[in-house]
């Protein structure tokens, strides 16, 4: 991460929602100065806890849809962590397969990466079995990326997501429906078309 920083144009932490994100988060931030892009959530107890443990470490908030921030951050050669792995169908949405299964899927990595030139690490954070502490896993930065294809861009992430969920398919956060919207040539992952019941 260092060695990334020290080309001057900012890191992208690429990752994805593992339950002991949060503490993945804390570790990182006593590294080195951490900005995350955060959905805010319209609980205000919760976004008020959230947020005030994640600033307490030294993680420094960014909504996600405040992208001139995003950019200004990397522009001053700082830390984003960034995790696209949910369902996504704004601008710049593209279906992309993981595991095998068409997901709405937010192209944002390879554009942020192609206006800023920063440098784009995948990372995850694993707990270890048996109450053994967490693994921080830190990839070398992606080569030639971004592409000329962003959707290409996208799905090489996504296989990295589906090697590390295959390592711990109990982290992974299985409740963001990432399978939503799909024709009817799929399964109903989430019963949308299930009876109700009387």
């Amino acid at each position: 991460m260092q060695a990334a920083r020290a080309r001057g144009r900012g890191v992208i932490l690429l990752t994805a929602h593992f339950t002991p994100l949060e503490m993945g988060g804390r570790i990182l931030a006593s590294v080195a100065p951490i900005h995350f892009l955060y959905r805010p959530t319209k609980n205000e107890v919760l976004a008020h806890f959230l947020s005030r443990c994640r600033c307490h470490y030294g993680g420094r908030p960014i909504p996600r849809d405040d992208i001139r921030a995003l950019i200004t951050a990397l522009r001053n050669n700082e830390c984003v962590w960034y995790a696209p792995d949910q369902s996504y169908r704004k601008k710049g949405a593209e279906m992309v397969p993981l595991f095998g299964i068409p997901a709405a899927t937010n192209t944002l990595t390879s554009r942020l990466a192609r206006m800023t030139g920063a440098s784009v690490l995948p990372y995850f954070f694993q707990r270890l079995p048996g109450s053994q502490g967490y693994r921080a896993i830190i990839h070398p930065p992606f080569e030639n990326f971004p592409s000329d294809s962003p959707v290409a861009d996208a799905e090489r992430f996504n296989h990295m997501i589906e090697a590390q969920v295959r390592t711990v398919p109990e982290q992974y956060l299985w409740i963001h429906r990432r399978f939503k919207g799909l024709t009817e040539d799929y399964p109903d992952y989430y019963g949308r078309h299930a009876p109700k019941r009387a």
